[in-house]
């Protein structure tokens, strides 16, 4: 049997995923911590905000994808 705070949690995720909002700042977390380690604060303080995203976090972590991105491409 699932336990109570599991299923909670389950659902949590389930709606933030259907919501668009964890699918931005979960990418970022993921590509940081591919870059700096699982054991960085940054990727700790990622992974953090990708769980339990705020309003405008999703925009947020966006456009840090999206610099990320201008970075790589050298503009």
């Amino acid at each position: 049997m699932i336990g109570r705070r599991c299923l909670w949690g389950a659902l949590l995720a389930v709606a933030l995923w259907s919501m668009g909002c964890s699918d931005a700042c979960g990418d970022l977390a993921q590509r940081t911590c591919s870059r700096v380690g699982d054991a960085d604060p940054l990727c700790r303080h990622l992974k953090e905000i990708a769980a339990e995203p705020r309003a405008g976090d999703a925009k947020r972590c966006t456009a840090g994808i999206e610099f990320i991105d201008e970075l790589r491409r050298g503009g």
